[in-house]
C-alpha cells in the first residue's frame, strides 16, 4: 500500500488499473500475477475470479476505459473469465477504473450474491455476507430510504417525512447494530435447486435476487451513454466507453434482452453523489421537517444481457434512487455469468 491509500482496497484497485492493460503474452498469466497481489493484500482464498469476497460489492463497480467493445474470448487455458468481472476485459489498451471521491462512498448492497459450494453438490456460498469496506457514518440512513421505496425485501416499517434523519437513524441503529444485521434481509432468499444446478453447469456464475427495470439509452451532448426513463427524462448514465453498447444506440440494434425497444438494468448497491442534477427534476429526499439529506441516494446499476436463461454484464451505470424507485421495477432471480 502506499501512504496515500487509505485502506486495503484503494491500493487493490490501483493494482488493478495497472495490471488489467499489461501486454503479457498470455491473459492466464496477467491472472496469475495478479493473483500473488491479491493474497498479499487479503490472504489466501480471499477472493473470486479477481474480486475480493471483503469488497465484492464496491468491487463489482468497475468499468472499462478505451474498450473496443469486442467482448472476445473469455476462456483461456481451462479459465474462464465471467463478466462481471474485470478479468474477463483482460487486454493491452483496456483500461479498468473505479470511482474516486464522491461516487466510491458505499452505503450497502440490494442484493445477496451466492456461488456454488465447490465440496457439496446443490450448496451455495454467500459471496458477500460480510464486508470490510469503511462504511460512511449515515449508510443506516441511505439504506432505510432504499427500505422505503421497496428496494430491500423487508418487514421493518420505515416511513419517510415522519420523523427526522436523526430519529430515523437512531431506530435503525437498534434494528442494525452492524452491517451484517442488515445483510440478513438480503441473505433471506434462498434459490430454487434448478437455479443452483444450472449455476454450478455454468462456469463462472453467480445468482441473486434483485431487482431489475428497463430504461432506454441515448448519446448525450459529451458522447456519453445517458440513462433516460421511459418518459423521455436522464436520470444516470453508463460509465466509462460502453462502445459496444453505443455501437447499438447508434444503430437502433437491440440487444437479445430487447423489451420494447428499452434495455434492461438490474440493481447492485446504494451509494451517494453530490453534483448538479441532471434530469431537471427535484432529487431530494426530505425529512419530517423538510430538510433534505445532504447528498443524493445513487443506485448503482448494471445493463445486461441475455442468452436464454444466463444473463452477462454489458456496462456499470448509475442512476437516482428516486427515480429507480419510480420505474416499473421487477424482483428476479439473475444468473449472472
Amino acid at each position: 500500500m502506499l501512504p496515500v491509500e487509505a485502506s486495503k482496497f484503494d491500493a487493490y484497485t490501483r493494482h488493478v488499473s495497472n495490471y488489467a492493460s499489461r501486454q503479457l503474452s498470455y491473459r492466464v498469466d496477467t491472472y496469475a500475477a495478479f493473483a500473488g497481489i491479491e493474497e498479499s493484500l487479503f490472504g489466501p482464498s480471499a477472493t473470486y475470479y479477481g474480486l475480493p469476497l471483503a469488497h465484492f460489492d464496491c468491487a463489482l463497480r468497475w468499468y472499462a476505459g478505451n474498450d473496443d467493445g469486442d467482448p472476445g474470448n473469455r476462456k483461456h487455458e481451462g479459465i474462464y473469465f465471467p463478466t462481471w468481472s474485470w478479468c474477463s476485459k483482460m487486454r493491452p489498451r483496456v483500461a479498468i477504473r473505479y470511482f474516486q471521491e464522491y461516487r466510491q462512498s458505499f452505503m450497502g448492497a440490494l442484493a445477496a450474491w451466492y456461488r456454488c459450494d465447490d465440496d457439496i453438490a446443490d450448496s451455495i456460498v454467500a459471496i458477500n455476507a460480510w464486508t470490510d469496506t469503511d462504511l460512511d457514518m449515515h449508510w443506516r440512513t441511505y439504506m432505510g430510504i432504499a427500505c422505503s421505496e421497496g428496494c430491500v425485501i423487508t418487514n421493518v416499517d420505515i416511513v419517510l417525512n415522519t420523523q427526522t434523519w436523526s430519529q430515523l437513524h437512531e431506530m435503525l441503529e437498534d434494528g442494525w447494530p452492524d452491517y451484517q444485521s442488515f445483510y440478513q434481509l438480503l441473505a433471506a432468499f434462498v434459490p430454487d435447486r434448478d437455479a443452483v444446478r444450472l449455476m454450478r453447469d455454468t462456469p463462472g456464475a453467480i445468482l441473486a435476487k434483485t431487482q431489475t427495470s428497463y430504461f432506454n439509452l441515448r448519446i448525450g451532448d459529451e458522447d456519453t451513454l445517458d440513462i433516460v426513463d421511459l418518459r423521455g427524462r436522464v436520470v444516470g448514465d453508463l460509465c466509462g466507453d460502453a462502445l459496444r453498447v453505443k455501437a447499438k444506440v447508434e444503430t437502433g440494434e437491440a440487444l437479445a434482452h430487447d423489451h420494447g425497444g428499452a434495455f434492461e438494468f438490474i440493481a447492485l448497491s446504494v451509494s451517494a453523489i453530490f453534483r448538479p442534477k441532471i434530469s431537471g427534476h427535484r432529487q431530494h429526499y426530505v425529512d419530517g421537517d423538510g430538510e433534505p439529506f445532504e447528498y443524493d441516494p445513487i443506485v448503482y446499476v448494471l445493463l445486461i444481457g441475455r442468452e436464454g436463461h444466463i444473463a452477462h454484464r454489458e456496462a456499470l451505470g448509475w442512476m437516482y434512487l428516486m427515480d429507480w424507485a419510480a420505474s416499473a421495477r421487477e424482483w428476479k432471480t439473475i444468473l449472472l455469468q
